[in-house]
């Protein structure tokens, strides 16, 4: 799956918010990200050719981990409740 206009592919950036911010072509990777959050291995090793995602793997990965750290601690904060 992807999102995004598959016209316009963004070869200059490896921020994940500038795919979603500037509907730049984004394939989907939840199952990745879930594959990675799941794993309980102390340590993952990525390897990939030269310009094949790497960086914006690692931006994805950071930032949906800033969102679930985020989510717990507003969890804390309220109880539960929303």
């Amino acid at each position: 799956m992807y999102v995004g206009n598959k016209n316009f592919i963004n070869l200059t950036s490896s921020q994940f918010s500038d795919f979603i911010e500037d509907c730049c072509l984004y394939v989907d990777k939840t199952a990745f990200i879930e594959h990675v959050m799941q794993d309980k291995s102390r340590v993952l090793l990525f390897t990939r050719p030269r310009r094949m995602g790497k960086s914006l793997n690692m931006n994805t990965l950071a930032d949906e981990r800033q969102r679930r750290v985020a989510v717990v601690a507003d969890e804390r904060r309220t109880g539960g409740r929303n």
